[in-house]
């Protein structure tokens, strides 16, 4: 697929929004103080004076053309992003995959670059989606920053993950380098990764895309989110919460996107009262949280109010819809209130 692409001046991206805009684009997680910023900072520094003594060999032409809604032909992109999928069925990132999936299905290329992880193949392909999952820390086994409840997360869990900020960072950049050359569009996911994109620019040559998640610009400085938005060739917001963001900072050349939704297996069409019947629901209220069961989505805080609720009446029933790292907490917590049949996970 990508390795016998060559590498070529890259064009306005006029087919590569288009599509966003009938699919859409989605964002990415990141370092989460001012510490992993300067290794953000660091990591990128050192990689670009050493790429410097060698850079008549690297550099490409760049066209600083803002990206136009035009149609072309079908095109090759480079997703870079911390999350995705290491199995099929698995949830991280699963929201980047479902919109891969579909740029391939419209007859687009799509490379997939993350950091490796335990038990996953280092390369592969999904649903016709290649994927590129590279090495930042040896043992392997220790490679723990990506992945699970998302790096903000491992990092307040797991501090010694910090000293794996700068390996991971500067090998994004030097794969970034290496298969952006032979891509038409860099998309990037999450402000981060945004930032490599844009500072090794001179060494691949192609426009940056960028799509912010929330999770990311939380915790970062402003005046470095804002440097990374105003040097991206595009910046894709996915949310409205994104967009308040973006106006805050007086941003406002970007592109919205929503998260696309898999009809497939979210179909509006199905009879609800099947639904009814598998879970046992009657004429109760329900009440229901759908998201990733992270300390950042916070869902024991809707098991609380459930079982206060629960509590005090009969007439209402809670929907837990979602997987992750804290599903056996919530399970343990609700059935140590004894919520029982009052409460489902799913």
């Amino acid at each position: 697929m990508f390795s016998g692409w060559k590498a070529k001046t890259p064009h306005s991206m006029t087919t590569f929004l288009p599509i966003l805009l009938k699919s859409s684009k989605l964002k990415l997680p990141s370092p989460c103080d001012l510490l992993s910023f300067r290794f953000t900072v660091s990591a990128c520094s050192i990689l670009s004076c050493l790429a410097c003594l060698r850079i008549s060999d690297y550099i490409t032409p760049y066209s600083n053309n803002k990206l136009s809604n035009s149609e072309v032909s079908a095109i090759r992109v480079l997703e870079v992003t911390t999350s995705y999928p290491r199995f099929k069925g698995d949830w991280p990132g699963v929201f980047i995959f479902r919109l891969d999936r579909e740029l391939v299905r419209r007859g687009n290329e799509v490379l997939v670059l993350a950091p490796g992880t335990m038990g996953s193949p280092e390369h592969e392909v999904l649903d016709g989606v290649e994927i590129r999952r590279f090495p930042y820390f040896f043992p392997k086994r220790l490679q723990q920053l990506a992945y699970g409840g998302g790096i903000p997360n491992n990092l307040g869990k797991k501090p010694w993950t910090f000293l794996q900020i700068p390996l991971l960072l500067m090998s994004f950049a030097f794969n970034m380098v290496r298969y952006g050359r032979k891509a038409d569009i860099i998309h990037c996911h999450w402000i981060p990764l945004g930032f490599i994109g844009v500072v090794t620019r001179p060494l691949h040559g192609r426009h940056v895309v960028l799509t912010p998640w929330g999770s990311d610009y939380r915790d970062l400085p402003a005046f470095f989110c804002k440097f990374v938005l105003e040097n991206s060739d595009m910046v894709i917001s996915t949310a409205t919460e994104t967009e308040k963001y973006l106006g805050k900072l007086g941003f406002q050349d970007y592109e919205t996107v929503r998260t696309p939704v898999d009809e497939d297996e979210f179909n509006p069409d199905v009879d609800s009262r099947g639904i009814a019947e598998e879970f046992g629901l009657g004429d109760e209220k329900v009440v229901v949280f759908v998201g990733r069961l992270n300390e950042f989505k916070d869902p024991m805080t809707f098991v609380e109010a459930a079982a206060l609720v629960l509590g005090r009446r009969n007439d209402v029933r809670f929907i837990v819809v979602g997987d992750g790292e804290m599903k056996q907490d919530l399970l343990s917590y609700a059935d140590g209130c004894g919520l029982g049949d009052g409460i489902i996970f799913t």
